[in-house]
């Protein structure tokens, strides 16, 4: 829903694709989960939780992560550091107020890394991010040369859903591959 929010978008049938996380989306990756006693990392921007605090709270239940996300899917590298910084906390109170668990890992949103991120990720004290694509491995992210502490999980786009199955009817994203 935020990706058609954060741009003040308000069309019914662009806001119902988003609702489709919340609706069946996130209720059948929980139930595939718990099938097999695997848990795993949800991360989820601070509107989406203020939306949805029940689907947080059953996702820290079940022994889930709920990670940080962005406020509302905004674009880092656009904004001052002052207000990435703003809404990293901002998301991360939210989070926390709702699941009752202080956050300890970001992946930024779109994987927008700004030349901030990593300052406000070590000021917040989270242990890892997830938004870089450096290894295939885990590796310590280097701040001038310096360790930093900060653990990443390296992304990569092959393995998200979004490029095979995103479409905006009124712009160029459709998919180039059948699921």
């Amino acid at each position: 829903e935020t990706q058609v929010l954060r741009w003040g978008h308000d069309s019914p049938g662009r806001l119902s694709a988003g609702q489709f996380g919340a609706r069946a989306g996130v209720p059948r990756i929980r139930q595939l989960l718990g099938k097999y006693d695997i848990k795993a990392s949800f991360f989820v921007p601070g509107v989406i939780a203020l939306l949805h605090p029940d689907e947080q709270r059953a996702n820290v239940a079940e022994g889930h992560e709920v990670a940080i996300h962005s406020w509302i899917h905004e674009l880092n590298s656009q904004l001052p550091a002052a207000d990435e910084r703003d809404l990293q906390f901002r998301a991360a109170d939210t989070l926390e107020k709702i699941t009752g668990k202080r956050p300890v890992g970001i992946r930024t949103p779109s994987w927008d890394f700004s030349p901030h991120t990593l300052a406000i990720t070590r000021e917040m004290g989270l242990i890892y991010d997830s938004s870089l694509m450096a290894d295939d491995d885990p590796y310590e992210l280097i701040e001038d040369g310096q360790p930093t502490g900060v653990v990443e999980l390296p992304v990569e786009w092959i393995r998200d859903d979004a490029p095979y199955l995103a479409m905006d009817r009124f712009g160029s994203a459709r998919p180039y591959t059948p699921p």
